[in-house]
C-alpha cells in the first residue's frame, strides 16, 4: 500500500515537534484512515519496530527519517528540527549530519544516481562525500552556488514533469554549467565566421571516425564549447544551448546511439546559438526536448536548419525516389561528400509522424543504413558518470582542446 499524505498544514508543524510525535498524531487523526501496519511498510520498518519507536523504546535511522520527510513533505529545516528533537540536542555532529543528509535527499535523485553508478551502494551518510568527490566540492552546499538562472521549462513541462525528473535535469544542467566554467574557452565567439564555416560542415560527416572530433575542436576555436555525453536517465532532452560567461555552450546527448542524430542534434543547437542569442541571454539556457517543446523557441526551424546544413532542400524533396536503391544513395553521398547514413537519417527524420514513418523506420533502421554513433565519439565523449568524477572528465576535455589553443 502506498500512502499519500495530503493537505499537510505546514504552518502547524512546530519547531518543537518530533518525528515521533508527528507520526503519533498522524495515526491518531481519524481523517487519515490509516493503521500502523501500512505506515510501517511505507517507512520500511517492521510493525513491531515502529511501535517501539512510537513508544520511545527505540530509535530510527536517517533513512527512515528521510521517508518520513517525503511522506509529510517536510522541508530540510523541518526535518532537521523534528529529527533532532528525538535525539540529544547537544550533539552538534549529529545535527550537521542530519542537515547534510536531508539536503542530499531534497536535491538529488538518489535512486537514479545509484543506478548509473555515481553513488555507490553504501550508507546514506556517505552520499554527501561521494557527491562532493564527483563535483570536486569541499562542501555539498556548493551545489547551490551553481546558478542556472531563469528556468525555461514551458508551463506544460512543469505540470507533467515528475520531481525525480526535475532533480535529474537540474543535476545534468549543473554538471554542464560547472564543466563549461572550468573549461573556460579562451577564444572569442565569432558568429560571422561560424555562419561561413557551417556552409561546408556537411563534408566532415564523411569522416565517421574523426569528423565529429574535428568539428568539436574547430567550434572551440570559434568560441563555441561542445560537450557530447551519454544519455542521462530521467531526462528526455537531446541537447542544451546555454550562455556561460558570455560564451555559447552546447551539450549533446547520445540519446539514440545513431551517427546521423549526433550531427542533427549539434546543428539544431547551433541554430539556437546563432538565431536565438538574444533570448538565451535573458534565460541562460534552452533545453531541446521533442516531448516538451518550449513555446518561445522554434524547434521546427532549428530542425529544418539542421537538415538543410547537411543536404540541400531541393535534394531532400527527391530523396523518396533515391532511398529504395542503395547504390543511388551511395552515389549521391559521394557527390555530396557526406556519409550515406546522413541521407537515410535526414530522409527518415523529415517524414511526418504516422504509419509511413513507422514503416520506413522498420525498413531502414539497421546498421547497413543508419550507423552507430560509438566510433564517432570514442575520443570526445564527455563521460563523468563512468569516471565517477566530473573534474576528471573536465581535465580530459581540457587536454583535448589544448591541441588547438596553444
Amino acid at each position: 500500500m502506498y500512502i499519500v499524505k495530503k493537505n499537510t498544514n505546514k504552518e502547524h508543524i512546530s519547531s518543537e515537534l518530533s518525528l515521533r510525535k508527528l507520526l503519533t498524531e498522524f495515526l491518531e487523526d481519524e481523517s487519515n484512515d490509516i493503521t500502523i501496519r501500512p505506515l510501517s511498510e511505507q517507512l520500511g520498518l517492521s510493525e513491531s519496530r515502529l511501535k517501539k519507536y512510537l513508544a520511545g523504546d527505540a530509535d530510527i535511522n536517517m533513512g527512515h527519517a528521510v521517508r518520513i520527510m517525503e511522506l509529510f513533505d517536510l522541508s530540510e529545516n523541518e526535518l532537521i528540527a523534528a529529527y533532532n528533537n528525538d535525539m540529544d540536542n547537544s550533539d552538534i555532529d549529529q545535527y550537521n549530519k542530519t542537515k547534510e543528509i536531508s539536503y542530499v535527499y531534497r536535491h538529488f535523485d538518489i535512486q537514479t544516481l545509484k543506478k548509473i553508478g555515481i553513488l555507490k551502494k553504501s550508507k546514506i551518510e556517505e552520499y554527501s562525500q561521494q557527491l562532493c568527490d564527483f563535483f570536486g566540492f569541499n562542501s555539498i552546499y556548493e551545489y547551490d552556488s551553481i546558478e542556472l538562472g531563469m528556468s525555461l521549462f514551458s508551463k506544460s513541462y512543469k505540470q507533467v514533469s515528475a520531481n525525480k525528473e526535475k532533480k535529474m535535469v537540474e543535476f545534468w544542467l549543473k554538471c554542464s554549467c560547472r564543466s563549461f566554467l572550468k573549461i573556460s574557452n579562451p577564444f572569442e565567439y565569432d558568429r560571422e565566421l561560424l555562419i561561413e564555416f557551417l556552409k561546408r560542415i556537411s563534408q566532415y560527416t564523411a569522416d565517421v571516425v574523426h569528423g565529429l572530433e574535428k568539428i568539436v575542436l574547430i567550434l572551440f576555436r570559434l568560441g563555441v564549447t561542445v560537450l557530447i555525453h551519454e544519455y542521462v536517465p530521467n531526462t528526455t532532452s537531446f541537447g542544451v544551448s546555454m550562455i556561460v560567461n558570455g560564451k555559447p555552450c552546447i551539450v549533446i546527448t547520445d540519446m539514440n546511439k545513431q551517427y546521423h542524430k549526433l550531427w542533427l542534434n549539434l546543428l539544431h543547437e547551433l541554430y539556437h546559438i546563432l538565431y536565438d542569442w538574444d533570448m538565451l541571454e535573458k534565460v541562460n539556457y534552452h533545453i531541446s526536448d521533442k516531448n516538451n517543446p518550449e513555446l518561445i523557441f522554434s524547434e521546427e526551424r532549428a530542425d529544418d536548419f539542421s537538415y538543410n546544413a547537411l543536404i540541400n532542400p531541393a535534394i531532400q524533396n527527391e530523396l523518396h525516389k533515391i532511398i529504395p536503391m542503395r547504390f543511388k544513395v551511395h552515389s549521391l553521398a559521394s557527390s555530396l561528400s557526406i556519409d550515406p547514413s546522413i541521407i537515410y537519417g535526414v530522409y527518415l527524420e523529415r517524414l511526418p509522424n504516422g504509419l509511413k514513418k513507422n514503416r520506413e523506420y522498420a525498413k531502414y533502421n539497421n546498421p547497413a543504413c543508419l550507423k552507430s554513433s560509438d566510433i564517432a565519439i570514442t575520443k570526445i565523449s564527455f563521460d563523468p558518470v563512468t569516471r565517477r568524477s566530473l573534474i576528471d572528465s573536465i581535465s580530459k576535455m581540457q587536454e583535448s582542446v589544448q591541441k588547438i589553443s596553444i
